[in-house]
């Protein structure tokens, strides 16, 4: 059996995966309030830019993750253009824009099915094949490569957030709108630059994932979206650090029962089971409290 430490390390992997995920939900849940169901084809169209760009006009892996970040960024500022701000200042019912959200996941997923086809792509170049030896474990380039990534962002946007005027204009959109705009913060402005950020990250994941595992396919969204709202719910609703703990967490737990636990589940069947328990003991996740819902 493979040892325990080593399990960790993959834990850590697949956790840092789902908190690059979560991270830009968390993000747009707290300045829009809306469950951002686009977001799993956001994640999915990241991975078909990367690999056109790879395919077609570079052979870098890390200019192509680069180019795909943006152009997932420019796509979530377009949803939000297109989608979502008609229907909140429509004031429709609170319901409309998580309906219009999970119709353009589905109209998204099947433009892609249209373009690329519904069988699985692999990439032609991938991560170089180095594995680090390190004693009781070992961590390939890949692995590596997406845990320096994601702890980068963790730490470029924890600073973002905390000492620059537009990460200070987001968190203050994100306790009150309102207040913000009275104040002369251009609430729309830091919508936009919200749903370029978390589109960029879930970009930029989908990439990552493709790439590691060499398969994209149209579909494959649905899997990650559902788990970042576990992770969101379980880290907290509009927490930062919630999304960021939850999802490293939810990676090192679910991959460890799965190994060791000779149960019929699979990894996701294990990540429910905890959101389930969260939500029947801690039904404000590890970081969140109650709120009034805004009118």
């Amino acid at each position: 059996m493979i040892p325990i430490i080593q399990q960790l390390i993959n834990g850590l992997v697949i956790g840092a995966i789902f908190s690059l995920i979560a991270l830009g939900l968390t993000m747009i849940y707290g300045v829009l309030r809306v469950l951002h169901f686009a977001h799993g084809a956001v994640y999915m169209l990241g991975a078909y830019f990367g690999f056109v760009l790879l395919s077609t006009y570079t052979n870098n892996i890390w200019i192509s993750l680069l180019i795909s970040s943006i152009l997932t960024g420019i796509l979530g500022i377009l949803i939000s253009v297109l989608i979502y701000n008609p229907i909140i200042k429509a004031k429709t019912h609170p319901i409309a824009p998580l309906i219009a959200g999970l119709g353009a996941y589905m109209v998204l997923s099947e433009l892609a099915r249209i373009i690329w086809g519904p069988y699985t792509r692999s990439f032609s170049i991938g991560f170089p094949l180095i594995n680090f030896n390190l004693g009781a474990f070992s961590l390939s380039f890949g692995q590596l490569s997406i845990l320096l990534i994601t702890i980068s962002i963790i730490i470029i946007l924890h600073f973002f957030l905390k000492y620059t005027k537009l990460g200070l204009s987001i968190r203050a959109v994100s306790q009150d709108p309102d207040t913000s705009s009275i104040y002369g913060v251009n609430v729309n402005a830091v919508i936009y630059l919200t749903f370029f950020v978390g589109s960029a990250f879930a970009g930029l994941a989908g990439l990552l994932v493709g790439i590691y595992y060499n398969s994209i396919y149209p579909s494959m969204g649905l899997s990650p979206l559902s788990v970042a709202f576990a992770v969101i719910i379980i880290g907290g609703m509009g927490s930062i650090l919630g999304s960021i703990l939850g999802g490293f967490l939810l990676g090192i737990i679910s991959t460890i029962l799965f190994v060791y636990l000779n149960l019929p589940l699979s990894s996701y069947g294990y990540i429910f089971l905890i959101l389930i328990l969260f939500l029947i003991f801690r039904p404000t996740g590890l970081f969140g409290k109650e709120e009034e819902v805004r009118a």
